[in-house]
């Protein structure tokens, strides 16, 4: 279970409500220190794709892949990002932009 908040992405156990109540249900974190509004994941590749917000007031999407623990910036200067999607059978990243209603693709 994969967790937005203002403070970056939390990953929970997958069967937390399986779990004993002495089990450890604390949240790891995968991405600290910004805000994300929109994310999605890709099964195939073991990834997270999520838009970031920046100090210049723009946006980026950013990659984050589970087995490295590592992210790669994929798309900057975006704003009013509101939704994101990954088609992972060509693995092209889909957003929304909300001030211009426009739907773009990487």
């Amino acid at each position: 279970l994969l967790v937005s908040t203002d403070d970056g992405i939390l990953q929970f156990p997958h069967d937390l409500v399986d779990l004993p109540e002495t089990a450890d249900t604390n949240p790891t974190a995968l991405v600290t220190g910004s805000r994300v509004v929109a994310m999605d994941f890709n099964y195939n590749e073991k990834a997270v794709y999520y838009t970031e917000d920046m100090d210049d007031g723009t946006q980026s999407i950013q990659k984050h892949d589970l087995t490295t623990n590592s992210s790669l910036t994929i798309y900057t200067g975006g704003q009013g990002i509101a939704g994101i999607a990954v088609d992972w059978v060509t693995s092209n990243i889909y957003w929304t932009v909300t001030s211009t209603g426009t739907l773009s693709v990487a």
